[in-house]
């Protein structure tokens, strides 16, 4: 690549979706821009590997993604979209969480790796039966403690889902979020089922550098909750907040004796695609009225 380049930009900390819009950005155009310390998320590589097909020209470099510039792109074959790694730890979180075993298939191994580093030491029962297909399955389950990190750590997305699955395990459980701030809008809903959940201190040296949002020392941050299990859910009425909060919640319901009542789904409907039937195929009992 010898063109001229056109700039650069260098992210402070990682973003994984300012990386997907910067590519985006830099597709059309004249000479090079290049992306210092850009995300390494999987999406990321699946999208620079749509472009490249359709006639980019992205590289990546480790942190670093160097784009030339072309002036169009044309699609010569249908793209296979990789498989979303928050939907397939939700089923394998529900599946684990409900006493049950199911089989996810068509998914990568590095998406879910640090996922299932987790599920592992928290006693799951966790089989790889083939290439990117895996079985999921109820072991008594322990306590473990666990921080949000970019990839290749444990996914922010992953932390509601955990957080069903360790009101089941023996010990008190702790969630630190470093990604986002506001995380657990899902907590107090959960405290509804009779989940035994509460925000604890976490002691953070340097808290501008360890967090990964813009952390404002004048202002009152919860970061951190701790699980006490094995809790015996109940039935309830529960408000969908986002898409995974929602997601975690229809999860809780599924653990929960007794009927539970799910409003605002259509919040989880913008990230799950036919959850109801993929969920009553798996042999819970869930309707939408």
């Amino acid at each position: 690549m010898n063109s001229k380049p056109r700039g650069s930009y260098s992210f402070q900390k990682s973003s994984h979706t300012g990386t997907e819009l910067l590519i985006m950005m830099s597709v059309f155009g004249n000479g090079q821009i290049v992306i210092e310390n850009a995300a390494k998320e999987p999406e990321i590589d699946d999208l620079m590997n749509f472009l490249n097909q359709s006639g980019a020209k992205i590289v990546r470099n480790e942190n670093n993604i160097t784009i030339e510039g072309v002036q169009k792109l044309h699609q010569e074959k249908p793209y296979s979209i990789a498989a979303d790694r928050v939907e397939a730890f939700t089923y394998a979180v529900a599946g684990i969480a409900t006493k049950g075993d199911v089989i996810i298939s068509s998914i990568p191994k590095n998406y879910l790796s640090s996922g299932i580093e987790v599920l592992k030491k928290a006693g799951a029962g966790v089989e790889e039966l083939a290439e990117d297909s895996w079985r999921f399955y109820y072991k008594p389950l322990q306590a473990v403690n666990v921080e949000t990190t970019p990839y290749p750590g444990f996914m922010t997305d992953w932390q509601p889902l955990l957080a069903v699955l360790m009101t089941q395990a023996i010990g008190k459980s702790i969630i630190h979020e470093r990604i986002f701030e506001n995380r657990f809008s899902y907590v107090e809903e959960l405290r509804r089922l009779g989940a035994k959940i509460e925000y604890i201190d976490y002691l953070v040296e340097n808290p501008a550098s360890h967090y990964f949002y813009n952390y404002d020392p004048q202002k009152q941050y919860q970061q951190t909750i701790q699980i006490t299990g094995p809790q015996n859910l109940h039935g309830g009425v529960l408000t969908m907040s986002d898409i995974r909060a929602g997601a975690t919640l229809a999860v809780a319901a599924l653990v929960a004796s007794g009927e539970s009542y799910l409003r605002d789904v259509h919040q989880m409907e913008r990230g799950y695609e036919d959850f109801e039937k993929k969920i009553q195929e798996l042999g819970g009992e869930i309707k939408k009225i």
